[in-house]
């Protein structure tokens, strides 16, 4: 069922004066302060169930890396259904602390998982036609990716179907491409540079580590759980630059 749309004001918080890149990545920053103690959780549960079927496909040692095992297949479903509930929880979340009323990561978590069955048709459709877009041409499977950017984000908090979402996300974004590709360009920028700083950090602690003397079971846990944590920590911030840049483009333009 939808949920009524709040009226969003320039004013509001976690709206961006604009589009411009250091709006969003100001408002972004703002947001992800306050979310990822709550939320970083949530996104490293989802990120290690994404990868737990690729290291089981590996550890089989299956032809073409995919398993003919029908556990494999079940395996790998209830980890895409695991990693959308968290994503969607994780979402959920943030656009609560936007609106100034926090959800509970539990009620967050069932909220994420009844609307399922709509948010995860949504994110499967969208992730369809932008990897179709992208493996016929590089540049349509970009533009793909901003228009169909912001469905996700209506399905989960408006509680839309994934036809009404995709007609919100790509109405939103309707006159206001250009300017939002450059605020996603800047966003992508600043993950992958913390992405790289922080893994050179990683990489240098658990060398020095190594020169101690062989790694314990622990030490390797540790280096697993960083590592995730430099992954899980970019989700984070994308949701928060999603949630920022959804209700800004809610925000009637300025006449």
């Amino acid at each position: 069922m939808e949920r009524p749309v709040p009226e969003l004001t320039a004013s509001s918080p976690f709206v961006a004066a604009s589009l411009a890149p250091r709006d969003v990545l100001r408002s972004t920053w703002a947001l992800f302060q306050l979310s990822w103690p709550s939320g970083l959780p949530l996104a490293l549960v989802g990120v290690v169930a994404s990868g737990v079927p690729g290291a089981e496909a590996a550890r089989s040692g299956a032809p073409r890396g995919i398993p003919q095992d029908p556990q494999w297949w079940g395996l790998y479903v209830a980890s895409i259904v695991l990693m959308l509930i968290c994503y969607g929880a994780l979402t959920l979340r943030q656009a609560s602390i936007a609106e100034r009323a926090p959800l509970p990561v539990f009620d967050a978590l069932r909220r994420s998982a009844l609307a399922l069955p709509s948010a995860g048709l949504t994110a499967v459709i969208v992730m369809t036609v932008i990897v179709a877009g992208l493996v016929l041409a590089v540049v349509p499977g970009l533009a793909l990716t901003v228009w169909l950017s912001l469905a996700w984000v209506a399905a989960l908090t408006e509680g839309s179907d994934p036809a009404a979402a995709l007609r919100r996300g790509i109405a939103l974004v309707r006159g206001r491409f250009w300017p939002l590709a450059g605020a996603y360009a800047a966003v992508l920028a600043a993950v992958l540079v913390f992405v790289m700083l922080a893994g050179i950090f990683v990489g240098v602690l658990m060398a020095v580590a190594g020169q101690q003397g062989p790694t314990s079971v622990a030490g390797q846990m540790l280096s697993r759980l960083l590592f995730g944590c430099v992954i899980a920590l970019p989700v984070v911030y994308v949701g928060a630059a999603q949630v920022v840049v959804f209700r800004t483009l809610q925000v009637p333009p300025r006449g």
